[in-house]
């Protein structure tokens, strides 16, 4: 089975290709303000920011642009900030971000208030913006081309543009277009098209394999794609035992770069323990995952229930595709029950994301059944369901983007409130999004200009040299990333003068291991002391086994919290039975726990146990929270107010005032 070649004809149509290329980036960057004020979208623009800039990838300096920002207190073994996004997304939108000089350029001509050329400013998010609003063009039009393989050319168009409206794609190729998720569904859209293409010679397979490598560059999970290579032993039958080995080594070549910069950071290339520090608390609940009111993805996303009727759909025809085509889909949904199972902070199952060209495919076969019914009736209730699927899919992201920027948990009855005071004419604060977005500077506009103009040049130049560009692009890209990493980064320079000492007293202290609970108190202090957490709680929890002292074991419930396992963090305090001492921060801290659960009910209960709340002014913030989680938002107002009366300063006491309903 090859992928059909009408996409191949749309190519040949320069004009209407680079018409249409200019309509959709036009389209999703009047939506795009490319925010930076989430944690995951700054990691994703420092990779690009600190090796450009700085030529070296100490994110320190970066992190400082947000305040609380919860990787700026963590560092490594290495020194290095943690960065729990992959570098494969900075590959791709190296060529995108370059064009942040030339805006920035633009804007300072002649302009009152210019911009620093600093790699951070509005030009260079929206640049790197713009190329995560392309790759999610280009998701979308490879999926439409891999589900023509399952139904026709029209049915799969209809198919990616529902996906394309309905699911979190969309968001995150406009407002949320710094993150990586578009990267990685274009990435896993182009791995699947080119195993269904024919491979007429092993270079086809070693491309297959690069993209491959790539992919998981952007996000190990898309290690489930590789599940998908029966489809291409199965279709190509040349496949001998060389072409599975130039395939291996083009994977493992294509994923160098990721392993070169985990060894820089983190001193060993698959740093495994420390990345599953960031994916979250560790359980297994894939019905919350599905169902959940707090971006379950069958609630916020309807629209897919029908994509994995159309797997079903499949089975009785083609029983190895839709086995294949489902268990990936489950495997995602799997691992994200287990870590992130709620995807916090973010619009929708986001993690699902690169699923998109599965679901295009699913979503197409279900249409095709649909045009096979004989009812007109049950033809035109199937079509409603689809448009009403889809409808609320766009309904809640404007209802996200204005109520819910910064959400802790959101239930059934916040969706319902937020969407009636969103449907009755407030926009809350979405309305900034306009403002800045691309159209809305000369600077941008320039950019978007320029990019036009590069889509309809290469647009008119030969198939060869069309193909060669890009690949040059990510290519020069790759190397780039990778020559840093053997350059020499001399990164104390870089770091604060307070933690650049405790950084030389923790290689004074490594360099010259001691024995006893002092040397192994002193080691804990320091690693403290230069953030370098994961091994403070090793340590800390270690003492706390050998001294049974009460503090060593606060200290051990705290990290853990601050390496964010609630679970551990819990078991500790039980365990050294710390909740029994009427100590207040642990009553804080079993409130963290809680809040992390997801529970504000409990946490509430434990907040207001501690009677020196009152001058506790995280514990305070955080019982606010928990009141505004319980829609009693009168009592969340007046701990606000509590905390702005001690600390006019307090940016989070503020910003908790400005999300409160106005009335």
């Amino acid at each position: 089975m090859k992928s059909e070649s009408w996409l191949s004809e749309l190519m040949r149509r320069e004009i209407a290709l680079a018409m249409f290329a200019l309509l959709l980036v036009l389209l999703w960057s009047v939506l795009s303000c490319a925010e930076i004020h989430k944690p995951d979208a700054l990691a994703g623009l420092a990779w690009l920011r600190s090796a450009l800039f700085d030529f070296d990838l100490y994110f320190g300096n970066e992190y400082k642009f947000l305040d609380q920002n919860p990787f700026q207190s963590y560092s490594t073994e290495t020194g290095y900030c943690v960065n729990p996004l992959g570098v494969g997304t900075a590959i791709l939108q190296l060529p995108f971000y370059l064009l942040g000089f030339i805006g920035t350029y633009v804007h300072n001509f002649n302009s009152l208030n210019p911009l620093p050329y600093d790699g951070l400013n509005t030009m260079f998010r929206q640049a790197a913006g713009l190329g995560g609003a392309v790759y999610g063009a280009a998701a979308i039009l490879l999926s439409a081309r891999i589900a023509a393989c399952f139904a026709s050319k029209r049915t799969a168009l209809w198919a990616a543009m529902l996906i394309a409206a309905g699911t979190p794609l969309l968001y995150y190729s406009s407002v949320g277009s710094l993150y990586q998720h578009t990267a990685g569904a274009f990435l896993a859209a182009l791995f699947i098209d080119r195993l269904l293409a024919e491979h007429k010679n092993l270079r086809h397979i070693i491309f297959a394999g690069l993209v491959g490598g790539l992919m998981l560059s952007t996000s190990l999970r898309c290690i489930f794609m590789l599940a998908l290579l029966p489809l291409a032993w199965w279709l190509n039958r040349r496949w001998t035992a060389d072409s599975c080995i130039a395939f291996a080594a083009a994977l493992l070549l294509g994923f160098m770069p990721q392993m070169f910069v985990w060894q820089l950071i983190y001193g060993a290339p698959l740093p495994l323990g420390e990345l599953l520090v960031w994916q979250g608390r560790t359980g297994f609940s894939p019905v919350q995952a599905l169902f959940s009111s707090h971006h379950g993805m069958f609630i916020w996303s309807p629209l897919l229930i029908f994509s994995f009727v159309g797997f079903a759909l499949l089975y009785k025809r083609q029983r190895l595709y839709a086995l294949l085509l489902s268990a990936v889909c489950l495997a995602f949904v799997i691992v994200n029950s287990i870590f992130r199972p709620y995807d916090d902070f973010s619009f929708g199952a986001r993690q699902m994301t690169a699923c998109t060209p599965l679901f295009v495919t699913g979503l197409a076969l279900f249409l095709r059944r649909i045009e096979t019914f004989e009812n007109p009736l049950l033809r035109v209730n199937s079509a409603l369901a689809l448009f009403v699927c889809t409808a609320w899919g766009l309904l809640l992201m404007g209802v996200f983007i204005a109520h819910m920027p910064d959400n802790e948990h959101i239930n059934f009855v916040d969706i319902a409130e937020k969407t009636l005071r969103y449907i009755g004419g407030d926009a809350g604060v979405s309305g900034t999004s306009i403002e800045n977005s691309m159209p809305a500077s000369n600077g941008g506009r320039a950019m978007l200009l320029l990019a036009a103009l590069l889509a309809m040049i290469l647009a008119y130049l030969p198939k060869p040299i069309r193909i060669a560009v890009p690949v040059l692009a990510i290519s020069a890209g790759t190397i780039f990333f990778c020559t840093l990493t053997f350059i020499p980064q001399d990164i104390s320079k870089t770091m604060p003068p307070l933690l650049k000492g405790e950084w030389r007293n923790w290689q004074r202290l490594t360099a010259n291991p001691g024995v006893g609970q002092a040397y192994l108190n002193e080691l804990a202090l320091s690693a403290n002391k230069a953030r370098i957490i994961k091994k403070a709680t090793e340590l800390r929890c270690r003492l706390a086994e050998l001294k049974h002292d009460d503090q060593d074991a606060k200290d051990c419930a705290a990290l853990q919290l601050m390496m964010q396992q609630p679970d551990k963090s819990e078991e500790t305090i039980l365990k050294y039975g710390l909740e029994k001492q009427k100590d207040a921060q642990i009553y804080y801290y079993l409130g963290i726990i809680e809040m992390m659960r997801f529970n504000p009910v409990k946490a509430v209960t434990w907040f207001k146990t501690s009677e020196s709340i009152e001058h506790n002014p995280p514990a305070l913030m955080m019982l606010a929270n928990a009141y505004y989680e319980l829609n009693r938002y009168e009592l969340a107002a007046e701990v606000y107010r509590n905390v702005l009366a001690k600390n006019p300063d307090n940016k989070a006491a503020v910003n908790g005032l400005k999300r409160l309903p106005k009335n």
